[in-house]
């Protein structure tokens, strides 16, 4: 059978890089599909015969999600849920793409079987999204933190924030590149850096901040991997060549 995945969110920061990779996959925008109406989803994978669904949809603004706490539940987890009995209904497969804020930031770095504990109301939806998730039989979480390779959007970039940063056009291409064989997956950076020194890698002039004493932010988002690291040895032919993909380098 041919496989026909359908991206979630396909039109942001993650999604717009994988249809460079993946161009026949399908892409709705909100206007096509809104996920968070179940009927609009079925429709879809009715008409398109889906076998596979790449769940990258979700309000991932920290602030945003502790501002208006009825929105990010009804996108990330409402949204996640009618995807889940779809994905139930139809035996379709499941990756759903998450994030290091399920963990509190205080004793990274984090691996696959770390338990999730999170700070704030994002990642809580997202901890509840991978509960319904792990539901299925077929399904990966997929954690990373990633950001797209442009000029930081801001004036300033925290000195004391932390994590294992990967390019969102990296993360694109391992996410379809690597053979997952587990249902809880991290692809992340070969380093941890703060999030200053990530921002001057493609914007110098940017000015160092520290985080406000009491901030929900997760502080130290360092992910570990269990297995991704002797997945890529395994499958991505040159070593070194693989690491620099995967990984925010010195360059």
């Amino acid at each position: 059978m041919i496989e026909k995945t359908l991206v979630t969110g396909g039109h942001g920061r993650l999604g717009r890089e994988m249809q460079k990779i993946a161009p026949d996959f399908f892409y709705p925008t909100h206007t096509q599909m809104d996920f968070t109406n179940k009927y609009e989803i079925e429709r879809m994978v009715q008409r398109n015969y889906v076998t596979k669904i790449i769940h990258l949809g979700a309000l991932t603004s920290v602030t945003k999600c502790e501002e208006d706490r009825k929105l990010a539940w009804k996108i990330n987890v409402d949204g996640t849920k009618n995807i889940v009995k779809l994905c139930r209904e139809y035996n379709i497969s499941l990756w759903y793409v998450s994030t290091p804020c399920v963990f509190d930031g205080e004793s990274a770095p984090y691996f696959e079987n770390s338990i999730p504990a999170p700070k704030n109301y994002y990642g809580k939806t997202k901890a509840i999204g991978e509960q319904l998730v792990s539901s299925l039989e077929d399904y990966r979480i997929i954690r990373s933190n990633f950001v797209p390779k442009e000029k930081w959007p801001f004036e300033w970039a925290y000195t004391d924030r932390f994590g294992t940063y990967i390019y969102a056009h990296d993360l694109a291409f391992w996410l379809l590149m690597l053979r997952l064989d587990h249902n809880i997956n991290h692809i992340c950076g070969d380093r941890r850096m703060s999030m200053y020194d990530l921002a001057k890698r493609t914007t110098p002039e940017v000015k160092p901040i520290t985080m406000e004493k009491g901030s929900v932010l997760t502080r130290d988002m360092t992910l570990g991997s269990l297995y991704i690291k002797e997945k890529i040895k395994i499958d991505g032919g040159k070593n070194e060549k693989t690491m620099e993909i995967s990984g925010i380098r010195n360059q």
